[in-house]
């Protein structure tokens, strides 16, 4: 029967990845929400389907605490604003779209399967590169509230998962191998046409973290950093020389932008928003409501989602942010350890990129593209 491997065809993680890649789809279809609308209406028909197919409920305790605390941080966000009695315009746009963020987890979370997460890393691997030939051929072009960030989010999650598929050490045919390679070359070339430090940085700190967690012994650990290094320095090397080579355009800006987070960290715009929300979590330490940083700073946010969970809600809502991420990172290592199903590994390395991104970038509202990740990596409980 069909209805039996229904939920092997990866429905949830195909959702899934038009969730996290809706604002790089926008470049393509235009900077409206029917993009979201679209990608959220298709994860709940699928749940819906599932739900009236196998009527049966399956408990994710990870996605059981993971609801809890961010539930709990949403009240702390709306308790500041009950007591004060007075509600801007920001603050009911920014509680729902965080019910939105949460109520995208839950369905994840409780539906999803490994098939899905395999769906979902091989979506993001061929995204990332369509994504960056559309850039440079010049398909697609920035619309008001997009930046390079929605061009480079996709390119550098496909470049994680194609440098952590070399890593990996799984036997596959020189086909394989060879189309990886050309993929990776691609996001490369693409990446270096953009303004974003982010994702070589975000890439060299993820492999090494991985590649230290993904061995028990010393010994081994040093061995995989070792061999994470010499893999990534010997495709960026291939990428500079193929750019040299073949005479490619790169952003001289980016060089720049690289060279002065170097020589000089202090100059960065994101240390002064960050003492910003440090300054307003002092002052109101129960939190100051949703969209407060906002509402009292005139910036739109404070490009840290600790921070902005912590400035809405307060210290503890910051504290219980902290956890989601300890424990989804805890989890994963947990996982990958336990059990001989690969692609947790990759999702591991979407998680690591997506949670670095917002720390330096995105807000509350953009949250879904996170909380879709978190939700997905918790898919082999399911399957216990």
């Amino acid at each position: 029967m069909i209805f039996n491997d229904l939920r092997g065809l990866g429905l949830v993680g195909a959702a899934s990845s038009l969730l996290v890649n809706s604002p790089s789809l926008k470049l393509f279809l235009g900077n409206t929400p029917f993009v979201n609308l679209v990608a959220t209406t298709g994860l709940g028909s699928v749940v819906l389907l599932y739900a009236v197919l196998y009527k049966k409920f399956e408990v994710n305790y990870s996605g059981v605490y993971i609801t809890i605390a961010l539930g709990v941080i949403f009240l702390l966000c709306i308790l500041p604003v009950l007591f004060d009695f007075y509600v801007h315009s920001g603050f009911v746009t920014q509680a729902f779209r965080y019910l939105y963020n949460l109520a995208l987890f839950v369905l994840i979370s409780f539906n999803a399967k490994i098939s899905d997460i395999k769906v979902f890393v091989k979506l993001q691997v061929v995204w990332g590169a369509t994504v960056a030939i559309a850039f440079l051929i010049g398909w697609i072009q920035y619309e008001s509230g997009q930046h390079y960030n929605t061009v480079s989010l996709p390119i550098g999650l496909s470049s994680v998962i194609v440098i952590l598929y070399g890593i990996d050490g799984k036997s596959r045919s020189i086909s394989k191998r060879v189309s990886l390679f050309t993929i990776f070359i691609i996001n490369f070339v693409g990446l270096v046409n953009l303004y974003g430090r982010s994702p070589f940085i975000f890439v060299v700190l993820i492999i090494l973290l991985i590649s230290i967690l993904r061995r028990r012994t010393v010994t081994k650990r040093i061995m995989e950093v070792v061999r994470g290094t010499v893999i990534l320095g010997g495709l960026v090397g291939i990428g500079i020389f193929i750019i040299e080579y073949l005479n490619i355009t790169y952003s001289k800006l980016l060089i720049d932008r690289l060279f002065r987070l170097i020589e000089d960290p202090s100059s960065e715009s994101r240390i002064n928003w960050y003492l910003e929300a440090l300054k307003m979590i002092g002052e109101n330490p129960l939190g100051s409501g949703f969209d407060a940083y906002s509402h009292v700073t005139g910036h739109i946010y404070p490009h840290n989602l600790i921070l902005e969970v912590a400035v809405s809600g307060g210290i503890l809502a910051g504290i219980l942010m902290l956890f989601v991420f300890t424990y989804t990172g805890y989890k994963y290592f947990y996982l990958y350890h336990n059990s001989n199903i690969r692609c947790i590994l990759h999702m591991s390395g979407c998680f690591l990129y997506l949670l670095l991104t917002f720390m330096v970038s995105y807000s509350i509202s953009g949250a879904y593209m996170l909380f879709s990740a978190i939700a997905l990596g918790f898919a082999e409980e399911n399957n216990l």
